[in-house]
């Protein structure tokens, strides 16, 4: 639930087809509300929120962004998992597909991540797991 600056509870009215929630206010207790100004500058005095369904857990992730221990993950990641996309994308053409359709585009995706694996396993053969 959403409180306005006056205490008035904004009431849920529908869900967009785009995931946003919609609250409104009610605009008869609204148009004659001392705190009117601090709350909209709607003329017809009716107060909107626009929340996504996720909200609350997407400002708790960002809250997450900034704790220590997840900054040190997203330095590994950069390293590792952002590389490989990075080596897919630059030396295997996987910036564009050359094909249609789920399953060609998918045969391509495939035969692309085994001939990135054999250069993986190639490696380890000559320098060993630990240095790759």
């Amino acid at each position: 639930n959403y409180i306005c600056p006056n205490d008035e509870t904004l009431i849920f009215k529908l869900t967009m087809p785009t995931g946003h929630r919609l609250y409104v206010s009610n605009p008869n207790k609204c148009r004659h509300c001392p705190l009117l100004n601090q709350c909209t500058e709607s003329k017809d005095a009716i107060k909107q929120i626009r929340r996504h369904v996720w909200q609350n857990d997407l400002d708790i992730i960002e809250d997450l962004r900034f704790v220590d221990t997840i900054k040190t993950q997203y330095k590994l990641r950069s390293q590792t998992i952002e590389r490989r996309f990075g080596d897919a994308k630059e030396q295997h053409g996987m910036r564009w597909t050359r094909y249609r359709g789920i399953k060609k585009v998918s045969m391509d995706t495939t035969l692309i991540c085994a001939a990135m694996n054999l250069k993986k396993m190639a490696m380890w053969l000559t320098k060993g797991p630990e240095r790759v």
